[in-house]
């Protein structure tokens, strides 16, 4: 009951006001009179947490959690954590340190070292029912073939191993053999085998790791195996992953090795990268003398991505920055729709970039095409109402970022909601940004769209005092009181179950509806679709509602 809301501010005079208060109060009387007792329990949630995701944001949630004390799980689905920032050359900052090295090796090797921590590589979680103290989540481990009791990293059995794919860690500009680390300082550090490319698998016509292993480590019998685990909240931190931009034709991407992404010229930077951090042609291993990058490739585009990923334009200024420094003879030439800056550093790195040459032309780019003449790319773009020409022999596309790839599988399994990206739902953007519509589950990081790295860590930093604060409570209370079923009136027709958004209404084998009350929120969804009218809100029945229209009718 509202009186004010519903009441003073919405009549139009003092008397009509007190009146319909006078009613108001009448039924709230007569409800009270019928109310029903609600069963309450008492329960300590589990002081584990599992965290989804080794990227940044996984790795400082699970990092600060462990120091409180608390039993952290981290699942991670491919042999390294790290995530995209495993990639990264330099960071955004101008007047402080900008190597990456903190972000890919010593923050994953204090995880990996640290006590408190679980870590699982090369995992998927598979499924998570809720109780009153939390969760219980089963984890599929995937097998890696190699004894890591046994291996010594020798890596005998990757120099002799005759399958080279392409390495995604390099975005391919590199090949690593089918049996491999995943990158110079992997956390863990140890070699794993890729059941898609080696040709034991493949073709059943090699064993050569086997035969050369000194230790024994190879073991192609390893299946999957299933651990479930028991926590008291749960943190998704995928992360995001970079739009492919082969898609979009009029790009050549794919078809032509000199159309790059930024990430693929963060590794071509890189003094750990595929060409030692010299700035080349993809094509031929030359120099280039001119690069135009281009913007919002697959974001801001209604056909494709609507939304802005944010982070691209920092990107762009980063890089072509880094290369008017070390390059100032190179031509470099952004192609933008809007320059929109969001981080700490960025109008600095505009500045910069104005400063050393970097030229800044605003459009929409038409086409990209070889002229074998020239020898470069021409770049038809409609500039102002004017149809331009570039002249290039280095493309780099400033893609967009898009969900991972297992995201709308997660969200299934963790029954949490998507927003129409597909990036994970938080309950309100404003007042509770990292909480979802299951409560206990929290979400971090690029998993609820594109953020940098230090927007990042702070998301990670928030969500872990959400957690904390959650499983520091001691006993909780929770109603177990909410919707109740009417077996006598019941068909089964499983309305109920379908239309519950929080999964707590079941129709069992029977044909009967019930209610798993831990998970109600008593909402009443299911007492309006339910066609039988079986289903009733406790404190709100019919007898109830009748008996406060009656009060009503009465004064």
């Amino acid at each position: 009951m509202n009186i004010r809301e519903h009441c003073a501010w919405v009549c139009n005079s003092l008397k009509e006001a007190t009146d319909k208060a006078k009613l108001m109060i009448a039924a709230a009387i007569e409800k009270a009179r019928s109310l029903g007792k609600e069963k309450v329990l008492k329960v300590k949630r589990k002081e584990a947490i599992l965290v989804i995701g080794g990227g940044p944001a996984g790795i400082q949630a699970s990092l600060e959690l462990a120091n409180q004390g608390f039993k952290v799980y981290l699942v991670e689905s491919s042999p390294t954590i790290g995530g995209l920032a495993s990639s990264l050359h330099r960071t955004f900052s101008i007047n402080e340190c900008n190597c990456a090295i903190c972000v890919k090796s010593s923050k994953p090797l204090e995880v990996y070292e640290n006590p408190n921590i679980e870590l699982l590589t090369y995992c998927e979680t598979s499924d998570v029912k809720r109780y009153p103290w939390g969760f219980k989540v089963k984890i599929i481990k995937k097998p890696k073939y190699v004894n890591y009791d046994r291996c010594t990293n020798c890596g005998l059995c990757s120099e002799k191993c005759p399958q080279l794919v392409l390495n995604e860690w390099d975005r391919g500009l590199s090949k690593r053999k089918a049996i491999y680390i995943p990158l110079p300082y992997a956390t863990p550090p140890r070699y794993v085998i890729d059941p898609n490319h080696c040709l034991h698998f493949t073709e059943n016509s090699c064993n050569i790791c086997e035969e050369v292993c000194p230790y024994n480590a190879i073991d192609f019998s390893q299946k999957a195996e299933e651990v479930e685990v028991e926590v008291g909240a749960i943190i998704v931190a995928t992360g995001s992953e970079e739009f492919n931009p082969s898609t979009i034709p009029k790009y050549g991407y794919g078809k032509c090795k000199d159309v790059i992404t930024q990430l693929q010229l963060e590794r071509l930077m890189d003094p750990l990268g595929p060409t030692g951090g010299r700035l080349v042609r993809v094509s031929d291993g030359e120099k280039p003398s001119k690069i135009v990058m281009i913007q919002c490739v697959g974001s801001r585009d209604p056909k494709i991505n609507p939304y802005c990923s944010s982070i691209c334009c920092s990107i762009a200024l980063k890089h072509a920055r880094s290369i008017k420094e070390r390059h100032p003879e190179i031509d470099v030439t952004i192609v933008y729709k809007d320059i929109r800056l969001m981080g700490k550093y960025d109008e600095k790195y505009l500045m910069e970039c104005e400063r050393l040459g970097v030229n800044f032309v605003k459009g929409e780019v038409i086409d990209v095409k070889w002229d074998p003449e020239l020898k470069r790319f021409r770049i038809k773009l409609e500039s102002f109402g004017e149809r331009k020409c570039l002249l290039a022999d280095l493309i780099v596309l400033s893609t967009g970022f898009i969900p991972s790839a297992n995201a709308i599988e997660l969200a299934e399994v963790l029954d949490i909601s998507l927003r129409r990206d597909k990036f994970f739902a938080s309950t309100h953007p404003k007042f509770a940004p990292l909480e979802t519509n299951v409560s206990g589950i929290f979400v971090c990081g690029a998993a609820q769209g594109p953020t940098d790295i230090s927007e990042t860590i702070n998301q990670a930093l928030a969500v872990v005092s959400k957690v904390a604060k959650v499983l520091g409570k001691g006993e909780v209370r929770v109603k177990l009181s909410k919707a109740v079923v009417n077996e006598n009136y019941c068909i089964g027709c499983r309305v109920c179950e379908i239309s519950c958004p929080f999964n707590a209404a079941k129709v069992s084998v029977q044909g009967i509806s019930n209610v798993v009350e831990v998970m109600c929120k008593e909402c009443g969804i299911c007492a309006a679709e339910c066609p039988a009218e079986a289903i009733q809100l406790v404190n709100y029945r019919d007898e109830q509602l009748n008996e406060i229209i009656k009060g009503v009718l009465s004064s």
